[in-house]
């Protein structure tokens, strides 16, 4: 056996029982990881379900108050109850949408069971909403009697389900098991002191003193509360623990047990008493509120210490994860090692290079240091119209014409003195290449250099663009007989629309001398006719005045600066004063940013939106306009949303067509060319238009306008 062949099967054979070693290692921390993730997951789910059940807790509590109180519920208390019913239904969801990603194993009963309880809790929610807008004596009692059950059974659930995915985590880790039992007993201290917090309120609304069966559930609810408090003190705790938990727990001894208490005893003995209570409900449950959260900080603190110890056996985790990788890397390297000894790895990666060569879509030449060809792709044979054997061997430059051919040779000379490469073209560069035949085409070239043992070689992708650059051509011609078109149009426009101006104001003048000098010699029809005729010059005028404008858009050069749209909007609003002050008209806006474009244009984009909005109001409604902004990244996006009337969906985009109008000219005074003027202007400075309108209701107008001017980089 040769010194090779033995010292192949040494490297194999080791190289073999280190891959079986590290995957045992691997696969092992692979599934401690797993149960370390799982461990997070079930803690993060079971923070969102206490946190749901906590708040839960204060909407009984707050709901309770408000059914027991003679007076109708404020809108205050009605807002905060939707927030709390919001923000526990949030938690819950979110805790929902968690568990499929977990991998934790779902309990249908728990589900079932909660969805029926939760169903009940919105129904009973409905009928809250009706009642608290009424006083007491026009309240359903039975509504009073269910409410406080129909949310507790919610809340038991919930607990029930953090319980369940809590458990599933303890198999896979001890890091949360002594964490679950502190957690399920500050949770239920939580609970029932949200119990007595709702069931006191209630009682102290209601103004009457505590009945026997009221009393003996503030004792039962007081009971669970001390007897969690007690099993989460006798859990033997290491130094961090007692770190981490002293001064929450420090904080329930002085606040839950000691302030509150001794208030909550005041409060039963005046209750039992039948004195007149020395707190109200309100004062009571906020004080309650506050000494159940330092429960609730004291069990968040559990929770992130948790998070905290399964964060480092997750990072230890990972740290070992990638030494085993390493070790993994290393034996791979082995065992190629061992291969590359006979040769095989180089001689596949050989034939592949060849392959990948032999059939590139684009052509591949390498050159040495001198200029030189070394190798000619098939692909390059029908670019330069010439065989591989015929190109192998000469000069590169014979496929260049003048001046790339001196410019190549004075490179290589640099590169012969200098030892520094300048490439011949970059990626993306074109210039002119030669056939065989001595005919010239465009192509782009894009040079890599690369080493090898006989030094510096250089590699060419080569691609032919003529038929690209023909197309280029043809898009460029087309393109400048469409601008050519377009600029004979709105020159025809221009001149047409001031043209037409003189004959109508002669009409317009006739009209009124015939109106002054032979009025009295005509009768009432006579005089409606020349009415008629002068009205209607005017709107010809007004016509022929927005056609001129819109035909100086595309006409006239625009002047470009940076413009402040909060100050164009305020010489909007100046500029409409009559006509705002006429329709009560009221307009809001967030503050607008800077744009680079054209003041004038600009400013006449919000003006006809903003009169637009306020000439198509709703009949028997002040007109409201507000002006919005929202940063797209490249652009701004502005919106200009109004109260008005409304547009039918049929007719969104014609009324951007000039001329065009919904209304008739004894509706709605105008020339019909207001938003073909804003969709022009907004479309030159690189932006678009766009609208969406509900009829009846009102209509949004938003346009973009860049953050740069659309032609600069």
């Amino acid at each position: 056996m040769t010194i090779k062949k033995i010292l192949f099967a040494i490297l194999g054979s080791l190289g073999l029982v280190l891959l079986l070693a590290l995957s045992i290692i691997l696969f092992t921390s692979i599934a401690r990881l797993q149960e370390a993730t799982v461990a997070k997951q079930s803690n993060q789910i079971t923070d969102l379900i206490l946190s749901s059940a906590g708040t839960w807790a204060q909407e009984r509590g707050l709901t309770n108050l408000e059914l027991n109180a003679p007076l109708p519920a404020s809108p205050a208390s009605l807002a905060r109850i939707r927030r709390l019913r919001a923000k526990a239904d949030g938690d819950f969801r979110k805790a929902l949408a968690l568990m499929p990603k977990s991998g934790l194993k779902a309990d249908p009963v728990q589900h079932i069971a909660f969805e029926s309880a939760f169903v009940h809790l919105e129904a009973s929610r409905a009928q809250v909403d009706q009642d608290l807008s009424l006083p007491l004596g026009q309240r359903d009692p039975a509504l009073r009697r269910d409410w406080f059950p129909s949310i507790s059974a919610v809340i038991e659930r919930s607990q029930m389900f953090a319980l369940h995915y809590t458990s599933q985590a303890l198999i896979a880790t001890s890091a949360i098991s002594k964490d679950s039992i502190a957690r399920h007993n500050l949770s239920l201290m939580s609970e029932y002191a949200g119990r007595e917090r709702g069931l006191m309120a209630g009682i102290i609304a209601s103004g009457r003193p505590i009945t026997r069966d009221q009393m003996n559930a503030l004792a039962e609810y007081r009971a669970y509360v001390v007897e969690g408090w007690r099993v989460f003190t006798n859990l033997e705790m290491r130094p961090d623990e007692k770190a981490v938990f002293g001064s929450p727990m420090a904080r329930v001894r002085t606040g839950f047990f000691g302030t509150y208490e001794t208030t909550r005893a005041r409060l039963i003995r005046e209750g039992m008493e039948g004195r007149p209570y020395s707190l109200t409900a309100q004062a009571w449950f906020d004080e309650a509120t506050s000494a159940i959260n330092d429960i609730l900080a004291l069990e968040k603190a559990s929770t992130t210490y948790v998070d905290d110890r399964l964060e480092l056996q997750t990072h230890a985790q990972v740290i070992v994860l990638w030494l085993c990788a390493a070790f993994l890397v290393l034996g791979i390297v082995a065992v190629g090692g061992a291969f590359w000894l006979v040769n095989r790895h180089v001689l596949y990666t050989v034939a592949k290079l060849d392959a990948i060569f032999e059939n590139a879509g684009e052509g591949l030449m390498t050159i040495d240091s001198h200029g030189t060809i070394t190798s000619f792709n098939p692909a390059c044979e029908r670019i330069f119209m010439t065989t591989a054997h015929e190109a192998v061997g000469s000069n590169v430059n014979a496929f260049m014409p003048e001046p790339f051919q001196s410019e190549h040779d004075s490179y290589l000379a640099h590169y012969a003195k200098t030892g520094e490469a300048k490439l011949i073209g970059e990626a993306g560069r074109e210039f002119t290449g030669v056939r065989r035949g001595g005919e010239s085409f465009p192509m782009a070239l894009s040079v890599s250099q690369f080493e090898l043992e006989d030094g510096t070689h250089f590699c060419g992708v080569i691609r032919d663009v003529t038929t690209t650059r023909m197309a280029e051509q043809d898009r460029q011609a087309l393109l400048k007989k469409l601008i050519e078109s377009n600029t004979e149009l709105e020159r025809f426009a221009y001149v047409a629309s001031h043209d037409m101006q003189e004959p109508i104001r002669m009409v317009m003048n006739f009209s009124q001398v015939l109106v002054h000098d032979y009025g009295a010699q005509m009768d009432d029809k006579g005089r409606e006719y020349l009415q008629v005729l002068s009205d209607s010059s005017h709107r010809m005028l007004t016509m022929i005045s927005d056609l001129l404008q819109y035909a100086r858009l595309g006409a006239d050069g625009m002047t470009w600066s940076e413009v402040d749209m909060m100050e164009e909007l305020k010489q909007v609003k100046l500029n409409l004063g009559e006509l705002i002050a006429e329709t009560a008209a009221v307009i809001d806006s967030v503050p607008l940013p800077k744009v680079y474009g054209n003041a004038i244009q600009l400013h006449r984009v919000l003006q006809n939106l903003i009169s637009n909005a306020i000439k198509y109001k709703a009949q028997g409604r002040h007109p409201h306009i507000f002006i919005g902004v929202q940063d797209e990244g490249t652009h701004w996006l502005f919106s200009v949303t109004d109260n008005g009337m409304g547009i039918e969906e049929a007719y969104l985009q014609q009324i951007f067509e000039p001329f065009r109008r919904l209304h008739t000219q004894d509706q709605i005074k105008g020339a019909g060319f207001g938003l073909s003027i804003v969709k022009k202007i907004v479309e030159s400075h690189g932006g678009e238009v766009l609208v969406t309108s509900t009829p009846g209701d009102g209509t949004t107008f938003s346009f973009t306008l860049p953050k740069r001017r659309p032609d600069t980089a």
